[in-house]
Formats: structure tokens, C-alpha cells, sequence
């Protein structure tokens, strides 16, 4: 992991006594967390040292015909789709510690949990076989809501994406019969509008993921297609092979294929710019391949070989760090940018100042007491968990 945000802070740091970084909450360490298929296990990798470190077993038995899953974190937990086999369903989202990295709940849902997303601070999850989403409380870890879909033209949704108070639910296509996107309103969970996916193929969509602006790419065998939301209409096509994930980056989407390939496109012109392969096996075929966005990396799933690193500077693969497990699903935790932030304190623990550091300012400033403060003592700060501990000694004539 690159240091530069690190340099950044200590370059503001003059007066300050301490400092810690955090981002959604979580120590410097970048982490990825990657799921085998089914959810049947969750693996830990280490991004410094790109090895797997720890591996947790959400359930015991083989897993023969696993179902795809996904997951979400949310501030210092990990929610786990765990929908099992096809002889061995679980039925179950599975939250995660980040802190501990230990299981601490798991939540009954309906049949097959696949696709996950996080709005408004509920997590949102499509149970497949049960025709409906369930909204679950990501404090209490309950289920609060139910949701249900349209009866689809061929099949029901794997995955689906939420902007400005809308749900978006991909229905893939099957023999000859074209899908469709169901838009809901998410307050009412009222049907909108059903949109078929004709006009690009009869296979998707599969995935569907808001790349940014008024942009949703939606996933299929030969085709992404472009969703305009601004209009909620279909606007054209782009000729990528089985694009089962997209993650955007700066003006670019990285779009890994079941075929161990990642497909590069520039997002203002919907066009791939590069192919970067990523497997060491042509000819394969994956049914799930997760992705996510850390830094300076795009961290990409390649089932039965492990997790794949490319370098979004130069768009080439980095390295691999290599399982021999069927992986699908990955979220990352580290210092981004985008994300990251440093909390700093004045000598004393008088205040303490919060900083974005992807913006280079501070953004917020907490008195810690409101006396003057004179020769203050020096102080320190800790970051466990989801929690900021910040030392208050006081100065020599106001001591805290």
C-alpha cells in the first residue's frame, strides 16, 4: 500500500500531538475479504503482504452446485450472503466482526440471498426463489421490510442497484425470451415501470451497476448495457464478453468477464480501451467474478486461482495471490481517497480535528473542554473497532 496519504497528514501536523487514520472505520491495513461460492467460506487477505490469513467456515458438508453470493460492509461489519448448494441451502446472511474477524450473527432470509446493496443505511437483499428483497437493519442485524418484484418474463433477479430513492432489479433472459429491468420505488415498494431488455440481447441483463452520473451498466453474455437513468430508458450497448462485475475509477470502469479477462472502458465514450487478461487458463468460464476498488488497485476474483491485483495506473495485472477455492464475491477495506481520513489532535487533547483526505482539509473540529490551555501535556490517540479513543491529560493548570 502507497504511504502518500499518510505523508499528506503528517505534512498538516504542527501543532499536533497525534494522529490516527481510518477508513469506514477500519486500521490503515488494507484488507480483502473474499467469499467462495455459496458463501461457504470467507477468506481474509492481507494486501501488504498478499496472503490469505485467515479463513472462517460458514457452514460444513461439501458444495456441489453452489449458488452465486454477494456482500456488503457496512461501518465494522461484514454482511455475508450465505445461500448455500444446490443440495444444501443456508438461507442466511452472515454478519462478520471486521474488528475481531469473527462471526457474531446470522440473520434467516428467504431462499437463495444473492444480490446485496447498502442505501440509506439498510442493507438491501434479493432472495431469488422467494420473489422478494428483505431490508434488514444493519444495527439491530433484523429484517424490517419486504419487498416483492413483478413476476419476471423468464427469470428472476440475481442482482440489483439503487439510486435516488429508486430500485433497480435486473431480470436476465432465458431461450430466446428477453429480460427486463423493474424499477421500484423504494419508500412505497411500488412498481414504476418494467423496461425489456430486448434492444441489447435475449440473455440479460445479469448484473446491473450504477458506473457513475446517469449511467448503469448492465451485465449479459455479449453485450453491457447502457442504462440512462435521467430518462430510465435502454441507450445502446457495448461489446464486452460476459462481464459479470463493474467497479468505476476515475473515468474508467473495470469490467472482470467469466472468461479470466477484465475489460477496461472509458466512461464518457461507453468504449473498451484495453483488455487485461487475467488467467492463466483460456477457454475457461466463471459463473460469478466479484470486484472492488482499493487505492491504486482493482482486486478481481478468479474462481480456482485466487484473487487477481491490476494496477490502475498502468491497467496491467500486478499479481495474483493464489487460492485453489471457488471465490465469487469481494469487498476491500483500506486507506482510499475517496474514503479516507485522519483524525488528529492538539497538544493537550484539547481538540480533536477531522480531516478528508482526499480533499486536503479538515472538515470538522471537536472541543474536548473549553478552558484555556496552557503548557499542555502531551497526548495520544488509539483507533479500535469503530471507535476513536483519544487521550485527554489536560495542561499544568487545568488538568482533564
Amino acid at each position: 500500500m502507497k504511504a502518500i496519504s499518510a505523508m499528506r497528514v503528517l505534512a498538516w501536523v504542527v501543532v499536533m500531538a497525534a494522529v490516527a487514520m481510518v477508513d469506514h472505520a477500519l486500521a490503515v491495513e488494507g484488507k480483502a475479504y473474499v467469499s467462495t461460492l455459496g458463501g461457504k467460506k470467507l477468506l481474509i487477505v492481507d494486501l501488504e503482504t498478499n496472503a490469505i490469513t485467515k479463513t472462517i467456515e460458514m457452514f460444513a458438508g461439501s458444495c456441489s452446485d453452489p449458488y452465486i453470493n454477494d456482500m456488503e460492509i457496512i461501518g465494522t461489519k461484514l454482511f455475508l450472503g450465505v445461500p448455500g448448494c444446490g443440495y444444501s441451502e443456508q438461507n442466511q446472511v452472515t454478519v462478520v466482526d471486521l474488528a475481531t474477524e469473527e462471526v457474531v450473527n446470522t440473520i434467516a432470509t428467504g431462499r437463495i440471498p444473492t444480490g446485496m446493496k447498502e442505501y440509506g443505511g439498510k442493507l438491501y437483499v434479493v432472495c431469488r426463489y422467494a420473489g422478494k428483497i428483505q431490508e434488514i437493519d444493519p444495527v439491530s442485524e433484523s429484517i424490517t421490510r419486504e419487498i416483492t418484484w413483478a413476476t419476471p418474463p423468464a427469470n428472476a433477479p440475481l442482482y440489483l442497484e439503487i439510486v435516488n430513492g429508486k430500485m433497480y432489479l435486473a431480470c436476465p433472459g432465458s431461450g430466446g425470451t428477453a429480460g427486463e429491468i423493474q424499477v421500484i420505488d423504494l419508500t412505497s415498494g411500488s412498481l414504476i415501470r418494467r423496461i425489456s431488455y430486448s434492444t441489447v440481447d435475449t440473455y440479460g441483463p445479469a448484473q446491473i451497476t450504477h458506473v457513475g452520473g446517469n449511467k448503469l451498466y448492465l451485465g449479459s453474455y455479449y453485450q453491457t448495457g447502457i442504462f440512462d437513468l435521467s430518462t430510465e430508458t435502454l441507450t445502446g450497448s457495448i461489446a464486452i464478453n460476459d462481464a459479470k462485475s463493474y467497479v468505476a475509477m476515475d473515468g474508467k470502469v473495470y469490467a472482470p468477464t467469466g472468461m479470466s479477462t477484465v475489460a477496461v472502458v472509458d466512461l464518457a465514450a461507453n468504449a473498451v480501451t484495453k483488455t487485461i487478461d487475467v488467467g492463466a487458463h483460456p477457454g475457461s468460464y466463471h459463473g460469478s467474478v466479484g470486484a472492488a476498488v482499493l487505492e491504486n488497485m482493482v482486486c478481481v476474483t478468479d474462481s480456482g486461482q485466487g484473487v487477481r491485483i491490476v494496477d490502475t495506473a498502468t491497467d496491467t495485472l500486478s499479481h495474483t495471490i493464489a487460492s485453489s477455492e471457488l471465490v465469487s464475491a469481494i469487498e476491500v477495506q483500506g486507506v482510499q481517497a475517496a474514503f479516507g481520513r485522519a483524525y488528529t489532535s492538539t497538544l493537550g487533547g484539547k481538540k480533536v480535528m477531522v480531516a478528508n483526505l482526499d480533499s486536503s482539509s479538515f472538515t470538522k473540529t471537536i472541543d474536548m473542554f473549553t478552558e484555556s490551555c496552557s503548557e499542555p501535556y502531551i497526548n495520544d490517540l488509539e483507533i479500535i473497532g469503530g471507535k476513536l479513543f483519544a487521550g485527554v491529560p489536560g495542561c499544568a493548570y487545568s488538568e482533564r
